[in-house]
């Protein structure tokens, strides 16, 4: 073997002897990678680098956080280019944005849930119809701006001139759950059994996005509370089958791994999107 070809293998050596793992909250948790605020300090500052100065306050994804190593599938992750994907179908009375798609439980939810709307109408004094902001999103969608959080708060922390009263409210930033958010990793939207549905009054006016009933949420002709509980009738009765997160107005589940609220147990109120 000549010098040159063992050296340049030595090289390799090295570099791969080197690398850091960042997937080790995977073992503990399948599919997540990390469920605690210093494990997602490590992996995040691990598979995504952070530029202070496209920071943007309170902007949910600003590009200042690139995380190009993330593995693109694992439990609870449907790839991108997945033939159990479907373009989410054309409904009486439910609409969809651009390029949606779904699980064949969910367009089936879908649905149950367009036929049940049906019968509401008839004869019914208030009108309304339901829109799908998103069902399956790769969890990379959801992953780089919670690493963003948490990539912020770490540099913040990393500072010796902070106030207590400052370093108080860094440290509730760093963990994703006190933003509404999750920890990074699979998703119900990326294991392909969530939509993120808004109840619309007659003229096409949303009612509530992820939060109802608090300062800032959206609202419509019909009020707040008697929209999302319309949404709750409508969505998880035993017809449509589809079950709700407590804490968040539009996020419904269908299939063998729906969780959440039913009927009279989804009666938190305000929901205020965080758990």
């Amino acid at each position: 073997m000549s010098p040159p070809l063992v050296a340049a293998l030595l090289v390799v050596s090295v570099f791969v002897q080197a690398a850091p793992v960042c997937t080790e909250g995977i073992k503990a948790a399948p599919g997540k990678f990390c469920d605690n605020v210093a494990d997602c300090a490590k992996f995040c500052a691990c598979q995504c680098t952070f530029d202070k100065t496209k920071w943007k306050a309170n902007v949910h994804n600003d590009g200042s956080t690139n995380c190009p190593g993330l593995p693109a599938t694992g439990v609870g992750m449907i790839a991108r280019d997945s033939g159990d994907l479907q373009d989410v179908p054309a409904l009486a009375h439910i609409t969809a944005n651009p390029g949606v798609r779904a699980t064949q439980d969910v367009i089936d939810g879908l649905r149950r849930l367009s036929a049940h709307l049906e019968g509401s109408q008839r004869g019914g004094t208030i009108r309304y119809a339901v829109f799908v902001r998103n069902c399956y999103r790769a969890h990379e969608t959801d992953t780089v701006p919670e690493c963003g959080f948490v990539l912020k708060a770490k540099y913040m922390l990393a500072k010796t001139d902070l106030t207590e009263e400052k370093r108080k409210y860094w440290e509730e930033k760093a963990n994703p759950m006190n933003l509404g958010l999750a920890w990074p990793g699979r998703t119900p939207h990326s294991g392909g059994y969530a939509c993120d549905l808004v109840l619309l009054d007659r003229e096409g006016r949303d009612c509530f996005d992820w939060r109802a009933g608090v300062a800032g949420a959206p609202t419509c002709s019909i009020p707040a509370k008697q929209a999302a509980k319309i949404m709750v009738d409508e969505v998880t009765n035993a017809e449509v089958g589809g079950r709700r997160l407590a804490y968040e107005a539009w996020h419904f589940e269908w299939g063998p791994n729906a969780a959440g609220c039913q009927g009279d147990a989804c009666n938190r109120w305000p929901i205020t999107g965080k758990p």
